[in-house]
């Protein structure tokens, strides 16, 4: 979702194909991400071994971080 000219809402779309969502370029991500200090955490399996979905985005400088 954009908000004038800077990404609103982020959300990562793992091979779906949601029209809903707007598909960005790897520089406009990296560059929301440096902009807004955030840090992607992922695991790419799960402990039996199956792929994972799992991440958050975390932003070390939040008070509740």
């Amino acid at each position: 979702m954009t908000q004038g000219d800077h990404l609103g809402v982020l959300r990562i779309d793992f091979g779906g194909d949601d029209d809903k969502l707007r598909h960005v370029s790897w520089e406009e991500r990296f560059d929301t991400f440096d902009s807004r200090k955030l840090n992607f955490i992922y695991q790419e399996q799960r402990s039996d071994g199956t792929q994972s979905n799992f991440f958050r985005l975390e932003n070390p400088n939040r008070e509740d971080a």
